[in-house]
């Protein structure tokens, strides 16, 4: 039979006979062999690195950090008692809070963490942004009703966001009341606290995240002129959030711009220090300066990290920091941290926060640079 190919013609009786002659055969089996053996070097690689990975994941794992090291510390060894697996802690402190995330870019190509825990959130949104961060679904989200808070959940899989803090307007009880204190950032201007505020550093930490979300909501003009007014009223500038607190325990101001968890340390300590969070303005209520939507709350953020190298041990980690135990855990701590999960939270009213503020943190992400660029120029920081 003869057919053509293109403009060629194969005639399949010769190409028969050829096949069947020693020279068709001898290539015919060197054909086969050299595909047999490339087979079981496949599954012989495939085999080799299911067995080294699933070893060296069942022992250990790392952890980068930059959560309160006595929260830190009760959840690792609630994790390694129930699965023995031992966690190494690599931890960030608030005087230096980012530069793990430095860290972690620097490491991209050869990582040496297994899962990212951190007390804020920017830096979760600019790791997942530069793949650091990988796309991961924990165990834990099926035991959230109605699947897991949109915005503590991005598109592209690489975080979650659990047990927030809040942003608040510290005071001294012994100096003001519930009433008489500043009750939204605006209020920091007032006359009658002329000397009498205070910040922490706006380029760190949750007071950076504060100023980049002040920034993303209203605009350039809004936010510089709020901190011109509060560079105005003297305001005072410390190292950490706790500082602030301690600031108003001592006298030295009466009111301040810090995170929940501070606050309640304080009261633990039976300081005169208590606290407000914002309410949105009212329709037509009529004010003067920076308006405000609400209490901006700020989560933890736990993810794993891409090419890590004890992957199952991570991922047993990840998923036990995202459980409901760990969630009480850290509400019952210290830093009371306000549950996501909607029936655990109603079991903490204490904490809760009535209105929090609607929040982009891909937006304020993009924004943090620019505004605390903005917030050293216009307080005069070096």
């Amino acid at each position: 039979m003869i057919f053509h190919l293109g403009e060629h013609e194969i005639d399949t009786d010769k190409v028969r006979r050829w096949v069947n002659s020693s020279r068709g055969r001898t290539l015919a089996f060197w054909l086969t062999s050299v595909g047999v053996v490339a087979l079981l070097l496949a599954v012989w690689w495939t085999f080799f690195r299911a067995r080294s990975h699933s070893s060296e994941d069942l022992t250990s794992c790392v952890l980068y950090t930059s959560a309160d090291d006595p929260v830190v510390r009760a959840v690792v060894e609630a994790f390694e008692a129930e699965s023995g697996i031992k966690v190494k802690v690599v931890a960030d402190t608030e005087a230096t809070r980012g530069a793990l995330v430095q860290r972690l870019l620097s490491e991209k190509q050869a990582p040496r963490a297994d899962v990212w825990w951190s007390s804020e959130i920017v830096g979760s949104v600019q790791l997942a942004t530069q793949g650091v961060l990988a796309p991961w679904a924990s165990k834990s989200e099926a035991t959230f009703p109605g699947g897991w808070p949109k915005h503590l959940r991005p598109a592209d899989r690489r975080w979650y966001g659990f047990a927030t803090r809040a942003r608040v307007i510290a005071f001294d009880t012994a100096k003001l009341n519930q009433s008489s204190a500043p009750q939204r950032a605006r209020d920091l201007l007032r006359t009658d606290l002329k000397n009498r505020i205070g910040i922490a550093d706006p380029r760190f930490g949750t007071t950076r995240t504060h100023m980049a979300y002040l920034l993303t909501i209203h605009g350039e003009e809004p936010f510089s002129a709020w901190l011109k007014g509060l560079a105005d009223n003297n305001v005072q500038v410390y190292p950490s959030n706790s500082a602030v607190v301690q600031a108003i325990h001592k006298g030295d101001i009466s009111a301040g711009l810090t995170d929940t968890d501070d606050v309640w340390a304080a009261q633990k300590q039976s300081w005169t220090v208590s606290l407000i969070y914002e309410a949105p303005d009212r329709p037509r209520e009529r004010f003067t300066g920076l308006p405000c939507q609400g209490t901006l709350v700020i989560p933890n953020t736990v993810a794993r990290i891409t090419g890590s190298p004890n992957n199952q041990a991570g991922n047993r980690l990840a998923d036990f920091i995202l459980s409901e135990r760990v969630e009480r855990l850290l509400a019952d701590s210290d830093s009371k941290n306000i549950p996501v999960r909607p029936d655990l939270a109603k079991q903490y009213p204490k904490i809760a926060v009535k209105d929090p503020a609607p929040v982009d943190f891909a937006r304020i992400a993009d924004n943090e640079e620019r505004a605390a660029a903005i917030a050293v120029r216009l307080l005069g920081l070096k």
